[in-house]
């Protein structure tokens, strides 16, 4: 695991930040998301950070390990939390919601 982190830390942060830094690079949601993904802090400690994490950058897991299922880290947060169904609907729908926007304007 220390080595994935060292591998991120050294060579793809720089990479996005230079991307996203670039003149070129005009994608404010794009920026978001790599941003908060590619920061090192925990977003699952508190509520709120949960919550703008899950609506920029879903807690879905798109690529699960063996013995994981693509629910399992929205399914912890929920649980830490108190998110109820209702809650977890909204916050999928506002996920969804802004990647829509996102294809549409971007």
């Amino acid at each position: 695991m220390e080595a994935r982190n060292s591998y991120i830390l050294y060579t793809v942060l720089p990479t996005f930040k230079k991307r996203l830094m670039s003149t070129e690079t005009i994608k404010p949601l794009d920026s978001l998301e790599c941003t908060l993904a590619f920061d090192p802090r925990d977003w699952s400690l508190s509520k709120r950070d949960a919550w703008l994490y899950g609506i920029i950058c879903g807690w879905e897991n798109e690529d699960p390990l063996e013995g994981e299922t693509e629910d399992d880290a929205i399914n912890e947060i929920c649980e830490k939390h108190g998110f109820d169904k209702k809650r977890l609907k909204q916050l999928r729908k506002n996920y969804l919601k802004l990647k829509e926007y996102e294809n549409q304007v971007f």
